[in-house]
Order: structure tokens, then C-alpha cells, then sequence
């Protein structure tokens, strides 16, 4: 009997999220400044949850707990990494 893929699994997931500059930043930009700062909301998760299990997701206040449920629940795209449900591949 062939055994059944993780449920959910995710291989080095992240997630960038970057700020279109307004106005007075493309100008600072375009004379040397740094561009905006992105933020790393998710960076290199793995898991995989097998059929039956559940999985707790448990940290501090802003370290990306939401992001990778919204991640798996299909709100947000993902930056990088690999996503599989039901051992097919996500986008």
C-alpha cells in the first residue's frame, strides 16, 4: 500500500511584502536614496501536518503566525518556497 502525502506541507514557505513608493519617494530614489524597506512577514517555514493531526501555531505578536495561515488558506500568494495540499502542488 502506497502511503498517503502530508495533508499540508509547506518547504521553506516565505512571504515579502513591499510598499509602492509614493511621490516624494521615487524622486529621493531616483537621487541615490534607498528604496522602502520590505518586510519579512514568513521566511523559510517547513512544515507538514498528516491527515488527523492539527497544528498550533504559537509566537509573538507580529512574527507572521497570520500570514502563514493566510499563506495556506489561499489569501495571500507566496514569495518563495514550496506549498503541497494533498500532494499536489500550490501556487
Amino acid at each position: 500500500m502506497t502511503p498517503r502525502p502530508p495533508h499540508v506541507a509547506l518547504e521553506r514557505v516565505s512571504k515579502v511584502f513591499t510598499r509602492k513608493p509614493d511621490f516624494a519617494e521615487r524622486i529621493a530614489i531616483s537621487l541615490g536614496w534607498p528604496e522602502p524597506p520590505i518586510v519579512r512577514a514568513v521566511d523559510g517555514v517547513s512544515l507538514a501536518v498528516d491527515h488527523g493531526e492539527a497544528l498550533g501555531l504559537v509566537g509573538e505578536s507580529g512574527c507572521g503566525k497570520s500570514t502563514l495561515g493566510r499563506i495556506v488558506a489561499g489569501v495571500h500568494a507566496k514569495s518563495g518556497g514550496r506549498f503541497e495540499f494533498e500532494g499536489r502542488e500550490e501556487a
